[in-house]
């Protein structure tokens, strides 16, 4: 268990694991890196022409700001990371972002299955 109570995901709990987890994410301000609210930060070149000149569809990337969102989604990543046992850390082993986590997470636990929803139900008592 984690030092706020947090009970490690163990394959069995996902359900309350994945409540608990988003209010955690929510109160750290990351939930949003999680979700995609947060993209990672770009802006279109300046001085792109209406005549299609070359560099018009460039996209300039502000260092700052990347490095800012890196830091929060790592952090998001780390958290959702943390709060697994190890035996199911292989389920996001090939995750690169947060978001890519939480959904290779939901993909595995919310299949539409009758296991699933047995599961699902038992968690929930």
């Amino acid at each position: 268990m984690d030092r706020i109570g947090v009970v490690k995901l163990n394959g069995t709990n996902y359900c309350s694991w994945k409540r608990k987890v988003e209010f955690l994410l929510i109160r750290d301000d990351l939930w949003r890196y999680v979700v995609g609210t947060k993209p990672v930060p770009w802006r279109a070149a300046v001085g792109s022409g209406s005549d299609g000149a070359a560099g018009a569809d460039q996209v300039v990337l502000n260092a700052a700001e990347i490095e800012a969102w890196d830091i929060g989604d790592q952090k998001a990543r780390a958290t959702i990371g943390l709060l697994m046992e190890d035996t199911q850390l292989s389920l996001i082993k090939n995750a690169t972002t947060a978001k890519l986590c939480w959904d290779a997470l939901k993909d595995h636990f919310e299949t539409v299955t009758l296991t699933s929803k047995v599961m699902q139900y038992s968690d929930r008592s």
